[in-house]
Protein backbone atom coordinates (compact mmCIF):
# COMPACT_ATOMS: atom_id res chain seq x y z
CA UNK A 1 0.00 0.00 0.00
CA UNK A 2 1.73 3.08 -0.80
CA UNK A 3 -1.23 5.34 0.67
CA UNK A 4 -1.58 8.66 -1.07
CA UNK A 5 1.74 8.88 -2.64
CA UNK A 6 2.44 9.54 -5.91
CA UNK A 7 3.32 6.40 -8.10
CA UNK A 8 3.35 5.43 -12.16
CA UNK A 9 0.70 2.05 -11.99
CA UNK A 10 1.70 1.40 -15.52
CA UNK A 11 5.37 0.65 -13.85
CA UNK A 12 3.77 -1.50 -11.45
CA UNK A 13 3.74 -4.86 -13.45
CA UNK A 14 7.90 -3.99 -15.01
CA UNK A 15 8.98 -3.64 -11.23
CA UNK A 16 7.33 -6.90 -10.08
CA UNK A 17 9.09 -8.47 -13.15
CA UNK A 18 12.37 -6.74 -12.35
CA UNK A 19 12.23 -7.40 -8.42
CA UNK A 20 11.62 -11.69 -9.52
CA UNK A 21 14.91 -11.86 -11.28
CA UNK A 22 17.32 -9.74 -9.03
CA UNK A 23 17.60 -9.08 -4.64
CA UNK A 24 16.86 -5.66 -3.92
CA UNK A 25 16.63 -4.50 -0.63
CA UNK A 26 13.78 -2.86 0.54
CA UNK A 27 13.16 -0.58 3.62
CA UNK A 28 11.28 -2.34 6.36
CA UNK A 29 10.50 1.07 7.98
CA UNK A 30 9.32 4.51 6.60
CA UNK A 31 8.65 8.16 7.66
CA UNK A 32 4.73 9.42 6.96
CA UNK A 33 2.86 12.33 7.11
CA UNK A 34 -1.03 12.98 5.82
CA UNK A 35 -0.31 15.96 4.02
CA UNK A 36 3.03 17.47 2.31
CA UNK A 37 4.03 20.34 4.14
CA UNK A 38 6.89 22.37 6.60
CA UNK A 39 4.59 21.72 9.38
CA UNK A 40 3.07 18.06 8.80
CA UNK A 41 3.14 15.67 11.78
CA UNK A 42 6.07 13.08 10.60
CA UNK A 43 5.67 9.72 12.03
CA UNK A 44 8.39 6.26 11.50
CA UNK A 45 6.24 3.23 11.03
CA UNK A 46 6.61 -0.47 9.80
CA UNK A 47 6.00 -0.19 5.74
CA UNK A 48 3.35 -2.88 5.67
CA UNK A 49 1.42 -0.26 8.03
CA UNK A 50 1.11 2.71 5.84
CA UNK A 51 -2.53 4.30 5.59
CA UNK A 52 -4.68 4.62 2.57
CA UNK A 53 -4.24 8.60 3.64
CA UNK A 54 -0.29 8.55 4.25
CA UNK A 55 2.62 9.81 1.78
Amino acid sequence: NVGKSLHEADLIDPAKALMAKVEIPLPTDVVVATEFSDSAEAVVKPVDQVGDDEM
